[in-house]
């Protein structure tokens, strides 16, 4: 049996414990537990880490898995291409911090990359019902600003594929893409389906369909973006020919290398993903040490990264004393490998037996 009892009446009693001698797939065990009761986040130094989390979770939960939050780039100032599938477990996984109803797990780089606004996706989800009302022409257009590709078929997340009358749309957070039937503007029906075998896979009589892109802009609000950068462009030296190119890849929305870098003049001002984060969201720091160690070397590569043509690292990045202040001051529990009893800040520790070293549950499957 876990030794809950003496945890959680410190989370209770002062919103903060600490435990010691749980491996990744103990602390794995251990979010199992708390998260049916609470909403909760987990915190990993790496993108292994967290990945190797998120498969342990989903074991340990049945096979429910987490939400999982990937970096927008490896690497500061990475200046590549958005890529769909990363763009939308990232809009999937913001979706659920905000809503606090799925546990999601975040590598440490990812916490320091900016992100679109709180509240940016509640004007940018689209929800369809059979019998409304739809223009088609309309209705493509939008999905095309939120960054859907237009394909033969709709086979990968962030695909439309568009027949007549049919509309075939795979949307983040689900696991099969949506059909909707029109006759003239009005939807006749919506239903999943296998896009190996075209099957239907069961009604879906409304289905919010989410964003694949973080540049989330009204055409007025993207005309704005596009002024702010030009003038950063232009106050960084960038010659007539290099703004020009620069802008008209940002104003198609899609392609335009090193988003993330520009996100904050594109919106104006600049998130993080803790600003989503749900209210009494519980955080579960696995080996904070490392985390924290990550955070600097990080910030380090950032500086060392930076061209003068891109904006300001202090722009783009969270400072990354100011990011473990705050996760250490949130509502949560530490938790690191090591069996010794140590406390880490303030917070008590409470030592797990070695029985708690449990072994990757993911190896007896291979």
């Amino acid at each position: 049996m876990l030794p809950l009892p003496s945890l959680l009446e410190d989370l209770d009693s002062n919103q903060a414990a600490a435990v010691s001698g749980l491996n990744a797939p103990g602390a794995a065990l251990l979010a199992s537990r708390l998260a049916p009761s609470r909403s909760l986040v987990i915190i990993t130094p790496d993108t292994e880490s967290a990945q190797s989390f998120t498969r342990d979770l989903s074991l340990f939960t049945g096979g429910t898995g987490p939400g999982y939050l990937p970096p927008s780039e490896s690497l500061p100032f990475e200046q590549l291409t958005p890529d769909v599938d990363t763009a939308a477990a990232r809009i999937s996984a913001l979706a659920s911090l905000t809503s606090g109803e799925k546990t999601v797990v975040i590598p440490a780089d990812a916490l320091l990359q900016p992100v679109p606004p709180p509240g940016t996706l509640d004007r940018w989800v689209l929800t369809v019902r059979e019998g409304d009302s739809l223009d088609r022409d309309q209705f493509t257009v939008r999905l095309a600003a939120m960054g859907y590709r237009r394909k033969p078929v709709a086979a990968q997340v962030g695909d439309m594929a568009v027949r007549g009358g049919i509309l075939d749309i795979f949307s983040p957070l689900s696991q099969y893409p949506v059909r909707i039937e029109l006759w003239d503007e009005d939807i006749q029906s919506i239903r999943y389906f296998d896009p190996e075998t075209q099957r239907s896979a069961g009604p879906a009589h409304d289905r919010p369909l989410f964003p694949v892109t973080e540049l989330l802009l009204e055409t007025g609000e993207l005309e704005e973006a596009a002024d702010r950068i030009g003038r950063h462009l232009t106050s960084a030296g960038v010659g007539a020919a290099g703004r020009e190119r620069t802008l008209s890849q940002f104003l198609e929305r899609t392609g335009f290398p090193g988003l993330s870098s520009y996100l904050p003049l594109a919106y104006g001002q600049t998130f993080y993903p803790l600003d989503h984060l749900h209210e009494g969201t519980l955080i579960l720091l696995f080996e904070p040490r490392e985390i924290k160690a990550r955070f600097n070397r990080f910030a380090a590569l950032a500086l060392d990264r930076h061209n003068p043509s891109l904006p300001e690292p202090g722009l783009v990045y969270q400072d990354p004393d100011k990011l473990y202040d705050e996760i250490t001051s949130r509502p949560g529990i530490a938790s690191r490998g090591s069996t010794s009893p140590m406390p880490i800040g303030s917070r008590a520790c409470h030592p797990f037996p070695t029985a708690f070293q449990l072994p990757d549950p993911t190896a007896s499957r291979s």
